[in-house]
């Protein structure tokens, strides 16, 4: 009964990882080319979310 909870949980983990790691990318960003870029990968992470969400979360 643990391992579907526990590799539910490492999936989340994963997914915020690499999340964290878009923020940083798309935040260092110089041209708007690349930001729109980094927005796709992200919505490829985690499709819920839309890319305007991700560009006000991201431009604070």
């Amino acid at each position: 009964m643990s391992k579907p909870r526990r590799t539910e949980r490492k999936i989340r983990q994963r997914r915020k990882g690499k999340l964290a790691l878009l923020k940083a990318k798309y935040v260092g960003a110089k041209t708007q080319d690349t930001k729109e870029k980094v927005l796709a990968k992200a919505i490829l992470v985690s499709p819920t979310i839309t890319k305007e969400a991700y560009k006000l979360a991201w431009e604070k």
